[in-house]
Parts: C-alpha cells; structure tokens; sequence
C-alpha cells in the first residue's frame, strides 16, 4: 500500500478497522442474502459442493469492502 504520508494513514486504518468489524458484524446477515444468489447462479444444489462453495461469499463481501475502502478513504488509490 503506497500512502504518503499526508496525515491520512492513521485516518485510513482507522476507517478500515471499523469496515471490518462492520463486515464482522454483518457478515452472517450479509452472506444469508449473498449465497442462495451464488448457489443458484452457478446451479449447485449438492450440500458438499455447496461448502466449497461457502468460501465466494466471503471473499465478493471482502473485495467489496476493500474496494470501498481504497475509493472512499483520502490519501487510498484514488487521485483528488
């Protein structure tokens, strides 16, 4: 992660300390939605294959949320 340091780094910790502990908290909310979207998108509906497939919920909500981050967040990816 290339941050100057402008004064935003502790700022953008911060912010990504609570996206996570909100991604924490609503994760199992979030995945109750997600899931059944993916399971039937990809047509599985064989419980083992199904737990393999509990993984790509996890990893869409966690690319999402960095994604937010780096946008969001002054002093991320983005040029102002």
């Amino acid at each position: 992660m290339l941050v100057k340091n402008n004064g935003f780094k502790a700022q953008s910790t911060l912010v990504g300390l609570v996206a996570v502990f909100i991604m924490i908290l609503f994760y199992s909310q979030i995945y109750d939605t997600i899931e059944p979207m993916i399971s039937e998108a990809v047509g599985i509906t064989d419980p083992a294959t199904g737990a393999i497939l509990s993984i790509l919920p996890l990893i869409v909500i966690v690319a999402i949320f960095l994604y937010l981050i780096y946008t969001i967040v002054p002093g991320g990816t983005t040029k102002r």
